[in-house]
């Protein structure tokens, strides 16, 4: 292609650039940026139910972990399922150092702790 083909190709290609109208809806990267709106408020939560999940694991330690996780965080009372009546009894006597060592891990709002025994959600599939 010789010089001259390729500068009008190149001011084709400018001018067609300019003249494209670009659309308005935000792309999928600017909504999860976003300072606002249900998908950051969706992004935030993920983030923060993971940190929390973190800082559990840091805190409850083998054999315990194994038998616990958490079920839910609304209201400012997180809620942990453990799989038997003995371990819901075991981690009740850790209730208070555990609220201790998440408010002090990042997790101030966390009200109080809840016990659930569901057995079911821990059965290997």
């Amino acid at each position: 292609m010789d010089k001259e083909t390729q500068q009008s190709l190149q001011a084709s290609v400018a001018n067609y650039k300019k003249s494209r109208n670009f659309s308005k809806v935000p792309s999928l990267r600017e909504r999860l940026n976003s300072t606002r709106g249900e998908l950051r408020n969706l992004v935030d939560n993920l983030n923060r139910n993971n940190r929390l999940n973190q800082s559990f694991k840091d805190v409850i330690k083998p054999p315990m972990i194994d038998h616990c996780r958490i079920a839910h965080w609304r209201n400012n009372i997180l809620v942990i399922a453990v799989d038997s009546g003995q371990w819901a009894n075991k981690l009740r006597f850790e209730k208070i150092n555990l609220l201790s060592k998440l408010r002090i891990n990042g997790f101030p709002s966390i009200s109080t702790i809840e016990i659930i025994v569901q057995p079911d959600d821990f059965k290997a599939s």
